[in-house]
């Protein structure tokens, strides 16, 4: 009798796409990193898109598109009214 190891799927780019999601959204926060923000979560979400496709880790491939969609919206609004307090009080 042969012992064959089963490996366990490997949902490795999801949990990466929802690791950087959050941590985009944190960054959106922040007004000087909306920029970074905004390139991070745009990474989450292509990472989260495959992870998707490929049915490896779908759901957290799912959840951290969504996320890195929130973290893009989140960037560009924090962005622009950073922009905005910017031009007004210098």
């Amino acid at each position: 009798m042969t012992d064959l190891a089963v490996r366990p799927r490997s949902n490795g780019l999801g949990v990466v796409s929802l690791l950087l999601a959050i941590v985009s959204i944190v960054l959106a926060f922040i007004p000087p990193t909306s920029g970074w923000a905004i390139l991070i979560a745009f990474i989450a979400l292509i990472l989260g898109i495959v992870a998707a496709l490929s049915r490896r880790g779908f759901l957290t491939g799912i959840l951290g598109a969504v996320l890195g969609l929130v973290g893009i919206a989140l960037g560009i609004v924090f962005a622009i009214i950073y922009g905005f307090f910017r031009l007004l009080f210098g």
